[in-house]
């Protein structure tokens, strides 16, 4: 059972009021008309019957007491019948007011069975509703859930085409040229992360100097050179450490040039050879998921490039031991 507290009586209602002063306004009327004007006294059973028990049904015991209290007036102001001499007090008091009284536990009786059906039924419409209510909540619920659903089913596809192009293009980078390889790099950092513009920089001497870009336009101009006085320098070179703008302190330290910028380092040698910047990307696009792949791309890049660099080492002609000696001689 709810805990919902029901009102023991209805309230009154005007509706019930109306009902009651039409009804006995028409009996009345009738009355006065059509019988002998003593408001049905000798009519059985009494037309005021009908009102009471009505009112007493529908409304509950409350309404059914004025019901009863209305017909009282109706049926005694101006009607009370005069005291024979035959006639005790005792039975004078029961003859003139037994309707009265019937009418008023018969209101009271009739009342309370109707208000607990009407409390039950209260009840029940109190709990139908909290229940539509559930049930419009996990409807809205299960949308969202389907919505959601939706939305990973979309990105786990994307997510598995980016993997699907990362390692094709993997596998094409590593026998390539190094400058070919960190160039055919950029694709990969543009199905992993979909930044707008980013570039690559190479470290020469206490410098990162510019060698790739992608994203931006003919007229638009890119730093250049970053040299060791510099906050982004010490931060990528000198700590070695990856710059984000959404770090109070490393928002100082890109200033205007970007919103990511990390070290390649290759991790089987340690070696830094340049760094990864992002300069423009949607801002959804700097979550925590995405710094881990970058971080991921700044140690694959330059690992590519390394392993690049020995294949070409590698596959370079050997001198012949005899044609320099012949050539010698």
């Amino acid at each position: 059972m709810s805990d919902k507290k029901v009102p023991t009586n209805p309230p009154l209602r005007a509706v019930a009021l109306f009902e009651i002063c039409i009804f006995l306004g028409a009996a009345s009327l009738l009355d006065l008309t059509l019988f002998d004007g003593d408001r049905f006294r000798h009519v059985e059973p009494h037309p005021f019957w009908a009102v009471v028990i009505l009112i007493s049904v529908h409304y509950g015991s409350r309404l059914g007491v004025l019901a009863a209290i209305a017909s009282s007036a109706f049926f005694l102001i101006g009607n009370i019948p005069a005291r024979l001499l035959e006639q005790d007090l005792h039975e004078w008091v029961i003859l003139t007011f037994k309707l009265p009284l019937l009418w008023f536990v018969s209101a009271v009786f009739i009342g309370e069975v109707s208000a607990r059906r009407i409390r039950a039924h209260q009840l029940l419409s109190e709990e139908l509703r909290q229940s539509k209510g559930r049930e419009s909540a996990l409807i809205i619920s299960l949308k969202g859930v389907n919505a959601i659903k939706e939305r990973l089913e979309v990105r786990i596809a994307g997510q598995w085409s980016t993997v699907r192009k990362t390692l094709t293009s993997a596998k094409e980078i590593e026998h390539m040229e190094p400058e070919r390889a960190l160039q055919q790099s950029l694709a990969l950092v543009a199905n992993m992360l979909q930044p707008e513009k980013f570039s690559v920089y190479l470290i020469e001497g206490n410098s990162l100097v510019f060698a790739f870009s992608q994203g931006w336009g003919k007229e638009e101009e890119l730093f250049q050179q970053f040299t060791s006085e510099m906050a982004l320098f010490s931060a990528v070179v000198g700590e070695r450490r990856t710059v984000c703008i959404s770090r109070p302190k490393d928002e100082l330290i890109l200033g205007k040039q970007g919103v990511l910028a990390g070290p390649l380092i290759n991790p089987d040698t340690d070696e830094l050879i340049g760094m990864l910047k992002i300069e423009k990307t949607s801002f959804s696009q700097l979550s925590i998921g995405a710094l881990i792949n970058f971080e991921f791309l700044c140690e694959w890049i330059a690992s590519i490039y390394a392993k690049s660099h020995e294949y070409k080492i590698s596959n370079s002609p050997v001198p012949d031991v005899k044609q320099v000696g012949q050539g010698r001689g």
